[in-house]
C-alpha cells in the first residue's frame, strides 16, 4: 500500500491534528479522519556523564498513528517523521489542533489482523489541576 492511501488529504472536513514546528518552522500537520490515534515522541540521547569518546547529547522526534481498519483497508501503522534529527537547543511546539487539511503520512505499514493493537483506551476527563 502506498504511503498516504489511508488518509487522504482532506477539505472542508473538520478533523483532529498535530501541528509541529521545529526552530518556529513548519515541519509538519498530521491528522487524519480514521485515525484511533496520533502521537508525538521526543526522545534524548547521550544523557550519561560525558567521558572521553562519548558522544554530546541528541535528540528524536517522531509523528505516528494508528489508522482505524475499514472492509477495504487493514489497520496501518503511519507515519509522519520518523527520527527527525534534534540538537542541543533545538525548540518543538506540539500544537493539538481542529483542521481541515492535513499532510500525507510519508510511511503507510499495513498491521496484520493476528496483530491488530486492541481499541485505544477512552480518557476520563481532567479532574483538575493542583
Amino acid at each position: 500500500m502506498q504511503a498516504g492511501a489511508a488518509i487522504a488529504i482532506t477539505l472542508g472536513k473538520k478533523m483532529i491534528g498535530l501541528e509541529i514546528t521545529h526552530n518556529g518552522k513548519k515541519a509538519v500537520v498530521a491528522g487524519g479522519d480514521t485515525l484511533l490515534s496520533l502521537s508525538a515522541v521526543i526522545a534524548a540521547y547521550g544523557l550519561e556523564k560525558k567521558t572521553s569518546g562519548s558522544v554530546d547529547p541528541f535528540g528524536c522526534l517522531s509523528v505516528f498513528g494508528i489508522s482505524e481498519a475499514s472492509e477495504k483497508q487493514p489497520q496501518q501503522m503511519l507515519t509522519w517523521l520518523d527520527d527527525f534529527d534534534l540538537t542541543v537547543g533545538d525548540e518543538i511546539t506540539i500544537r493539538f489542533i481542529e483542521v481541515s487539511r492535513v499532510q500525507r503520512p510519508k510511511k503507510a505499514v499495513n498491521i496484520p489482523e493476528d496483530e491488530e493493537p486492541n481499541q485505544p483506551l477512552q480518557p476520563t476527563a481532567p479532574s483538575g489541576r493542583g
